[in-house]
């Protein structure tokens, strides 16, 4: 049985990101968490984005991917965090595993996405 890594919870640093704007609409934010804390995803600056509750919503109902395709301002931040995406994957360096899949293949049905 493969034990589940014990995450690591920073909640003054959470508190930091939702204190800033959202990216997107410049409203009051909350913290999102780009690479999902159910999979294992830390609480550390690289891994977070200051998202409105609603934007932060729609991101969880149609996958990272269709949301960059969707809002490319949020591409831009996630490329100055240190982000990338190919063939339908986030990857970032500090990301200790395989990169993040999403439902959405990034190449097939955006290929604008680059």
């Amino acid at each position: 049985m493969i034990k589940k890594r014990r995450r690591i919870v920073d909640r003054k640093l959470c508190r930091k990101i939702a204190s800033e704007p959202c990216v997107i609409s410049g409203e009051k934010a909350e913290c999102c968490h780009i690479w999902s804390r159910g999979a294992g995803g830390p609480d550390e600056a690289w891994n977070m984005l200051p998202l409105a509750p609603r934007y932060h919503r729609e991101q969880h109902q149609i996958g990272w991917i269709a949301f960059l395709f969707r809002y490319g301002i949020v591409r831009f931040h996630l490329r100055t965090m240190g982000w990338s995406w190919d063939q339908g994957r986030l990857s970032h360096p500090d990301k200790k595993r395989q990169a993040y899949e999403d439902e959405i293949p990034l190449q097939k049905e955006h290929p604008q996405c680059h």
